[in-house]
């Protein structure tokens, strides 16, 4: 499972690592930054390289995106076009997110990552289980 200490992933930006961290945790090792810069979307990048239904939650509240987080699913959180995080967990007050580049997850409160990513788009992925 992602929790802190999980060793940093060499990218050219945090979309690159965190991608690779989650089609890692697959099985999956493909050159993700040839992905993108053939102008692959990461959602398209996640639907066409795993065996597991990869979801496009777009749109979607930081609340409702919780509820796969509860169901064990990771979910990425894209923060702008190249740098994205990944949601590892949540407590009632707030939710961890991993750093793909550092290994580190952090905490940030509910209210205000609901304000960030919705600042952002509200732009999320992920596979479920």
């Amino acid at each position: 499972s992602l929790a802190d200490g999980t060793e940093p992933i060499e990218a050219a930006d945090s979309l690159e690592a965190a991608l690779r961290l989650l089609l890692e945790q697959e099985g999956v090792y493909l050159d993700v930054r040839s992905a993108l810069n053939n102008g692959r979307s990461a959602y398209q990048i996640l639907q066409q390289n795993s065996q597991k239904q990869a979801e496009n939650f777009t749109g979607c509240n930081l609340s409702s995106v919780l509820y796969y987080i509860s169901k064990g699913n990771y979910v990425l959180a894209m923060t702008d076009a190249s740098s994205a995080e990944l949601i590892v967990g949540y407590d009632a007050q707030n939710i961890f997110l991993l750093n793909p580049l550092t290994g580190k997850t952090t905490k940030l409160g509910q209210k205000d990552a609901a304000a960030k990513y919705e600042a952002c788009g509200n732009v999320f992925f992920s596979f479920l289980k």
